[in-house]
């Protein structure tokens, strides 16, 4: 490698999952179930005894565990968990997302895709109203009708037990506009209170470093994560961070992480002529909440790099198409090494699938056969 080569780490979920962090969104669900469970307890002055023989099932951390058990116990710092149950309780998309998961156990499947559920109901909804000022009610008995009835249940509970005392007769707002904007205000509950269970809890679990990482000494991280797992777990190395997707804060602030979705439109035209739920979707986020910018430095490094080599080192990330407008860069650059990390035989033959979609299976081949582009087992 010359001197003036830059090295570059990409990480995605699949990075803080091998630091055994509790980052799924099953995860998450399960940790919102247990502050609900943990609220309720302490309002109904439930004995200690039988809050911690509970609480053994909680298939969450230790840490996080004794966490919860010392606030019991206290009585105290119960800020956090009275926040988190009041973006939480009766947020539609947490309710949503635990009927899709329970659904999902019954068939053996363990984990629930939180964009790919959001996409099939705003898909639904864009394509099935574009009149902003049609009525709701008539709007969301098509949901029923339309395989999406768990979705229309969690919104009738949501919306009731939220707005009955102000209006006891009306479980809707008023028109599509309304759903929309209740909806999207749900979404924004519910990524901050990822946000606090991220910088809150998941931040502060302990975990050891992978030899693998350490030994790559990257100069930059270009992070599709929220948390910020490399830089606490590997404090001897000082490299240029950019958080694609926003990066957790527990204090109040504007809420900078990206969980959107991807285009649902089959062509140019459509996605120009249909922009009414373009606010749910990932790259308006990027751009709404400025994280595209951060990536400007690196992106000019890579597209002006000419006899320098770029080593990239792909871990934990998926290479999912809706990251291609920043993945391509990479790909594109003949100057690029790039190694993918997989877990196991199953997760490569899905990366390669996945880098065959991003970029073709003619470049895969070649870069492949040229030894420009290497899948290699994480823990070799």
């Amino acid at each position: 490698m010359s001197s003036s080569s830059t090295t570059i780490l990409i990480t995605g979920n699949g990075f803080d999952l091998a630091h055994k962090l509790q980052t799924r969104y099953t995860d998450f669900l399960e940790f919102c179930n247990c502050v609900k469970y943990f609220t309720s307890n302490l309002a109904n002055n439930t004995p200690e005894g039988i809050f911690l023989s509970n609480i053994k099932s909680w298939k969450l951390s230790a840490q996080i565990k004794d966490e919860f058990i010392d606030a019991f116990r206290a009585r105290d710092n119960l800020g956090i968990f009275n926040e988190i149950k009041r973006l939480t309780v009766d947020n539609v998309w947490i309710d949503f997302m635990n009927k899709v998961s329970r659904s999902q156990a019954r068939r053996g499947i363990n984990w629930v895709d939180f964009e790919t559920e959001i996409k099939n109901v705003i898909a639904f909804a864009d394509k099935t109203e574009s009149d902003l000022t049609a009525s709701c009610e008539e709007f969301m008995k098509k949901f029923k009708a339309e395989k999406l009835s768990m979705f229309d249940d969690s919104f009738r509970s949501s919306y009731h037990n939220k707005h009955w005392r102000e209006t006891p007769n009306k479980y809707y707002p008023l028109t599509v506009r309304d759903f929309r904007k209740y909806i999207y205000d749900e979404l924004e509950d519910l990524i901050r209170a990822l946000e606090l269970y991220l910088a809150h809890f998941i931040n502060h679990v302990e975990c050891e470093q992978i030899p693998l990482i350490a030994k790559i000494r990257p100069d930059y991280v270009l992070n599709f994560n929220y948390t910020n797992t490399f830089e606490r777990v590997y404090p001897d190395v000082k490299p240029y961070i950019i958080y694609v997707h926003g990066k957790c804060d527990e204090a109040e602030h504007e809420n900078n992480m990206i969980l959107g979705i991807n285009e649902y439109w089959p062509t140019e035209e459509e996605i120009m002529s249909n922009v009414n739920y373009a606010i749910f979707k990932k790259y308006v986020q990027r751009i709404r909440k400025r994280t595209v910018y951060q990536y400007k430095p690196l992106r000019k490094i890579v597209k002006d790099s000419e006899a320098s080599l770029i080593s990239v080192h792909i871990f934990g990330h998926s290479l999912d198409i809706t990251d291609k407008d920043i993945l391509s860069d990479f790909l594109s650059s003949p100057h690029a090494d790039i190694t993918v990390y997989y877990h196991d035989k199953e997760t490569e033959g899905e990366l390669i699938a996945k880098m065959i979609a991003l970029a073709g299976s003619e470049y895969v081949i070649e870069s492949v056969n040229n030894n420009r582009l290497r899948f290699c087992k994480s823990f070799e």
